[in-house]
């Protein structure tokens, strides 16, 4: 199983990639060098927060994460499509 990772909005950079289209690419790949491969789709949505609509339906993706860094208070929050466990390491 492979992750590709795109990140959905750059403020610095004054860009927006279209995850929806790249998604959609990436999900009608059935095959990498002759391997059945199944790869799942992630966005980091931090930025887009607040500035565009994100609508993780509407963008086609299998993992999303917003990270909160910058404010006193720290935040994190993970959407994933699929049940999955996660081995979650924190560091101070």
């Amino acid at each position: 199983m492979v992750t590709a990772c795109v990140i959905n909005a750059c403020i610095k950079q004054y860009s927006l990639q279209p995850v929806a289209e790249i998604a959609e690419r990436i999900h009608s790949i059935k095959r990498v060098h002759d391997y059945e491969c199944k790869i799942l789709i992630h966005t980091d949505a931090a930025q887009a927060i607040g500035k565009i609509p994100v609508n993780v339906e509407d963008l086609s993706v299998d993992y999303l994460t917003i990270v909160g860094h910058k404010a006193r208070n720290t935040f994190f929050c993970l959407y994933s499509k699929l049940f999955c466990h996660f081995s979650v390491k924190c560091f101070a």
